[in-house]
């Protein structure tokens, strides 16, 4: 064989290897399943009597899935702290349901669009004299409970209020009892309809006063993991609509 010929043969044969090593990796990452961080909130993800996930945010992932042709995810349930690590450590693919902050935003993937906008409130005893929101200020001084590493409205976080997060599945619920034996304050979620299904899933209608506060929705994102390929990431954005704000509320309605 003429010597001039080996590096040409040479040249073509690593070049075809490169080029079936890439489609079985890309083959390989693209057969493992999809792993989706939830938390136990209520109407928008839980898991049922049967421990299945339910909820309006994984009947809308459902619909998603079906318009990118993903077949292959699963959905596990973490306190809200250790879902964010996991996502952070690529132990998630993604987060089902998580809002944006500074800090997230730097980690996190986040796709264009939101799928959801949520309206904040805080919880406080019948018997407090505070009737509605009006500022910050008027939760001056306020020991108010939260969820540890949710997303906190910057008009608690500017104010003089003491937070006091809790971590665990049930802390939406613990902290409604301790307000209740006004160990708290006042309550914050930042999702006004689960505060409302918690109290009544607890049967302390009579017990609470919900009010609003005076702020523009939160928006609301499946958010990846860093480490998650950005042509993924790029799919899903490419089949959420505007319009699917609307189609969310339609299916948060079927669970309250």
């Amino acid at each position: 064989m003429p010597a001039y010929k080996l590096p040409r043969l040479f040249l073509t044969l690593i070049t075809s290897f490169i080029i079936s090593l890439s489609l079985v990796l890309s083959t390989s990452v693209q057969a493992e399943t999809l792993k989706l961080g939830i938390v136990n909130l209520h109407p928008h993800m839980f898991l049922d009597e049967n421990k299945q996930p339910r909820g309006a945010a994984i009947d809308y992932f459902n619909i998603v899935a079906k318009r990118m042709g993903l077949t292959d995810y699963e959905f596990e349930e973490y306190p809200l702290s250790r879902l964010v690590q996991r996502l952070e450590e690529a132990s998630l693919d993604a987060a089902l349901f998580l809002a944006k902050n500074p800090k997230r935003e730097l980690i996190f993937q986040y796709p264009k669009l939101p799928y959801s906008e949520i309206k904040s409130g805080i919880v406080v005893n019948s018997s407090s004299a505070l009737s509605q929101v009006s500022s910050g200020t008027d939760l001056s001084g306020f020991r108010i409970g939260t969820i540890q590493n949710s997303f906190v409205s910057p008009m608690l976080t500017k104010n003089k209020v003491d937070l006091d997060p809790l971590p665990g599945l049930e802390a939406p619920g613990k902290n409604l009892k301790k307000l209740a034996f006004n160990r708290l304050d006042a309550v914050y979620l930042p999702c006004y309809i689960s505060i409302t299904s918690e109290i009544t899933k607890l049967g302390m209608k009579d017990k609470f006063k919900v009010l609003n506060l005076p702020e523009p929705p939160i928006q609301i994102f499946t958010a990846f993991s860093p480490f998650v390929d950005s042509d993924l990431v790029k799919k899903y954005e490419s089949v959420v609509y505007e319009s699917d704000i609307e189609l969310y509320k339609e299916l948060v309605e079927h669970y309250l």
